[in-house]
């Protein structure tokens, strides 16, 4: 307020002498009298306390979501990969067949 300009919404965080702890939206303007001397300040204050407990629950629930999201992208791929797995599986007795067939002509020799 030493600059004698208005300071506008200034959160902060507050504690009571309980321990309870709050959230305040704080302005501050000076008071002029007629040749221009600040004589005062005016100062409004508002307790933003259950805004800012809103803020941090959406805040949460919105990483809590993305970690889900994540989780679900991941499942997905596996899920993807084991079905193309799968589909090859088919071949793999055909290649074992073969590849046993090659080791018993290399046996016998």
């Amino acid at each position: 307020m030493e600059s004698g300009k208005a300071e506008l919404h200034i959160i902060e965080q507050w504690q009571w002498a309980d321990g309870q702890q709050i959230w305040l939206d704080t302005s501050k303007m000076p008071l002029r009298d007629a040749k221009g001397n600040v004589f005062g300040i005016l100062l409004v204050t508002k307790d933003i306390t259950k805004r800012q407990m809103a803020q941090e629950e959406l805040k949460q629930q919105k990483q809590n979501l993305e970690e889900a999201l994540a989780e679900l992208q991941l499942m997905l791929w596996k899920s993807q990969i084991l079905d193309a797995l799968l589909k090859r599986e088919k071949l793999i007795p055909r290649i074992l067949s073969q590849l046993l067939l090659k080791l018993v002509k290399i046996s016998r020799k």
